[in-house]
């Protein structure tokens, strides 16, 4: 079980304003949403997963309310 916040080091393989490819050591125990930051957490892009792998896992940003 995932504690409420953890923090996952992983590699962004691609980028796009709508979502990311991101690779770590294991997807196993990553939630369906999460927050992922570029800049040790000043900024936040909410994630949802739309597909994964054993170690890659592709997410579409969330659109904020103010988009």
């Amino acid at each position: 079980m995932l504690a409420a916040h953890s923090t996952h080091r992983c590699i962004v393989r691609d980028l796009t304003n709508h979502g990311a490819c991101l690779q770590l050591p294991s997807t196993a125990d990553l939630p369906d949403e999460f927050d992922l930051t570029f800049d040790a957490g000043r900024t936040l892009r909410k994630c949802r997963v739309a597909w994964q792998t054993l170690t890659n896992v592709g997410v579409s940003f969330e659109r904020s309310s103010a988009d």
